[in-house]
């Protein structure tokens, strides 16, 4: 996410991948950074921001774009990134989780399914009075989503049901120069 942001605004930002593996993440240098230690983290400065949608927003007030300036569509634009954070990010974490495993717990499988399709539903319906993106304008709360709802596209997993206003929206985000310039810059698998 943050490297759609950094990509729409054209920021030339230096990026440092963390090898997950290797515990970089909880080192003392690291946590000093980030408490959590979680990926990302985006130091601009003297600030150190973490969280994708807090560093999504802090660029967006800081470097100005991708935040409606209407109040009304800045509000909805933030409300939809709680929405990914709150929602569709834990549960689709959750699907994707268990999709893949060998044996999975059937429940909690259903369970996220049954969350995720909820989300896919509400996001279709929000598209459905045919704007072309979630806030009315091309925003952070695309950027929040698109990673996860493409990423879960990708997974193909039976029983989710796309609505055509969502998968009209993904093929709209996935097309953007910029979008396709962050999923570049991303290092090699492996």
């Amino acid at each position: 996410k943050p490297l759609i942001m950094l990509e729409e605004l054209g920021i030339d930002a230096e990026v440092r991948w963390v090898d997950l593996s290797s515990g970089l993440q909880r080192s003392e240098p690291f946590l000093a950074l980030n408490p959590s230690g979680k990926i990302p983290v985006l130091q601009d400065g003297e600030r150190v921001v973490w969280e994708s949608g807090a560093i999504l927003l802090h660029l967006a007030e800081t470097r100005g774009g991708l935040l409606p300036a209407d109040p009304d569509r800045r509000m909805e634009a933030i409300q939809l990134c709680f929405f990914q954070a709150g929602a569709l990010g834990p549960h689709g974490g959750r699907l994707a989780s268990q999709w893949g495993r060998d044996e999975r717990d059937e429940a909690a499988f259903e369970d996220a399914r049954a969350q995720v399709q909820r989300i896919l539903t509400a996001t279709g319906r929000i598209l459905a009075d045919g704007r072309d993106f979630l806030a009315g304008e091309y925003s952070i709360a695309d950027v929040m989503h698109y990673p996860w709802l493409s990423y879960l596209q990708r997974l193909r997993i039976d029983g989710l049901d796309w609505p055509a206003s969502l998968l009209a929206w993904s093929d709209r985000i996935g097309g953007r120069d910029a979008v396709k310039r962050a999923y570049r810059r991303r290092p090699p698998a492996g």
